[in-house]
């Protein structure tokens, strides 16, 4: 029996972004192991979905996104302190959706899950 692949999340970058150590730019399809990745870069607005084969693996050792990041002032200033993904907060945090939508980080919380 042939192995099945295993099946990330891939996106394109719209723009050049800069991530810790790596260097993201608009062209290649990347690929995440980490789950968190592709919602974070498109819920900034960062990245685009894309169906076509990956040019790019990006590993958990290379990147591991929280689920609980907050937005920061220049990015969005309306949201500032709120999760940048809702969804995965709740889910990370055992609390509702509701309660993740209306959280805004008091700059003292610890908000790192892992």
């Amino acid at each position: 029996m042939a192995k099945q692949k295993a099946s990330f999340d891939k996106v394109v970058f719209t723009e050049r972004v800069k991530h810790g150590l790596l260097d993201f730019h608009p062209g290649p399809v990347y690929e995440f192991e980490d789950p968190d990745a592709a919602p974070y870069f498109k819920a900034c607005g960062w990245a685009e979905d894309s169906t076509a084969e990956a040019q790019v693996r990006i590993t958990f050792d290379e990147l591991d996104i929280d689920p609980c990041v907050v937005w920061g002032a220049p990015l969005d200033p309306a949201n500032k302190f709120k999760f940048v993904m809702p969804e995965r907060a709740a889910e990370a945090r055992g609390i509702s959706l509701e309660e993740a939508k209306a959280y805004v980080w008091d700059g003292q919380e610890v908000l790192r899950n892992g």
